[in-house]
């Protein structure tokens, strides 16, 4: 089973490959922004194109990419505002518009959102915004999949390691190795528009 991981060298992509690497029945093709040998920018649909014309047909598309940014939506400037517009939802939505045709038939989307889809915090509201998009449109365009595909999202709460990079209070953070058994359950079901709250599974 051929599952492309996007965002595989970021702090949950590289669990996510870790784990299922160690798995003999899937073939896991890693892609990242910047590094190793295959990369995408989720911001240039061209990009995206040229990644699955590259790569061709996969069973499983995973991505755990996607940027963001934090902050009081009167300090972000234009740009870093409308960033996990931009970059997390359009990106990812991209990954489906152009993907599903070198996806084989009843293959799976999994894309990322996160729990401040449903649980904002102060300086939050861009991300919020953004998170809270992706789960809506997994939810309706799983309705339009053709060929027995199937789309879900995984929605982690505050990962320890990106909490600790932020200088902030990990103690009641996630480590991501725990983040990366949620992508393998969701991976393994049979579920379709279905948003998993990484909380209700660990």
């Amino acid at each position: 089973m051929k599952v492309l991981i996007i965002g595989a060298h970021g702090l949950i992509g590289r669990e996510v490959v870790k784990l299922l690497s160690k798995i003999p029945k899937y073939e896991v093709i890693e892609v990242g922004h910047s590094k190793g040998h295959l990369k995408v920018d989720l911001k240039d649909p061209a990009s995206i194109k040229g990644l699955f014309e590259h790569i061709g047909n996969v069973d499983a598309i995973i991505s755990t990419a996607g940027k963001a940014h934090l902050g009081t939506f009167e300090l972000l400037n234009e740009e870093d505002f409308w960033l996990a517009i931009e970059n997390k939802l359009k990106g990812q939505a991209n990954l489906i518009r152009y993907g599903y045709r070198f996806l084989n038939p009843e293959g799976m989307f999994i894309l990322s959102s996160g729990i401040l889809s449903k649980e904002p915090m102060y300086g939050a509201s861009s991300v919020s915004m953004g998170n809270a998009a992706i789960n809506g449109f997994v939810k309706a365009v799983a309705l339009e999949m053709p060929h027995g595909m199937r789309v879900n999202a995984v929605s982690p709460p505050f990962v320890k390691e990106t909490m600790e990079l932020l200088n902030m209070d990990s103690s009641e953070g996630t480590p991501a190795k725990d983040v990366a058994l949620v992508y393998k359950k969701c991976l393994e079901d049979n579920d379709t528009g279905k948003i998993y709250d990484v909380r209700k599974y660990i």
